[in-house]
C-alpha cells in the first residue's frame, strides 16, 4: 500500500473517530437528562403517592430499576466515547510520523524491553 493511500486511511481514520466521540458525547448528555427526569419523575410519583404504601414502592422501585439501566447505558457511552478518542488521538499520531514528527513518541525508548 502506497504512502499516500495510508496517510488518507489514517486521516479517515481520526475523522471518523473525532465524529464518533462526538456523537458519543450527544448521547451522554441525552442520557444524563432522561436519568434526570426519570429521578424527578419518580421523586415526584412516590411523592404524591406516598399515602398508598403500596404504589409509592412499586414507583419507587420502577425508578430506581431504571435508574440502574441508565447508568449502566452511561458507563458504556462513557467507554465507547474514551475508546474513539483514544483511536482518534493514535491516528492523529501516526499522520505525524508520515511528516517526520516522531514528538508524540518521546520516552519510547524508556518503554523498551532489553
Amino acid at each position: 500500500m502506497p504512502v499516500t493511500e495510508r496517510i488518507a486511511k489514517y486521516r479517515e481514520l481520526a475523522e471518523n473517530q473525532l465524529n464518533a466521540a462526538a456523537r458519543y458525547k450527544k448521547e451522554l448528555n441525552a442520557n444524563s437528562l432522561l436519568r434526570f427526569f426519570v429521578f424527578l419523575t419518580g421523586s415526584a410519583l412516590t411523592y404524591f403517592f406516598h399515602q398508598n404504601t403500596l404504589l409509592a414502592v412499586l414507583f419507587a422501585a420502577v425508578t430506581g430499576v431504571c435508574f440502574l439501566a441508565l447508568l449502566a447505558r452511561h458507563k458504556n457511552l462513557l467507554f465507547k466515547k474514551a475508546k474513539s478518542e483514544a483511536l482518534a488521538r493514535i491516528a492523529g499520531n501516526e499522520l505525524q510520523a508520515f511528516v517526520y514528527d516522531f514528538s508524540p513518541f518521546d520516552g519510547a525508548p524508556e518503554h523498551v524491553d532489553p
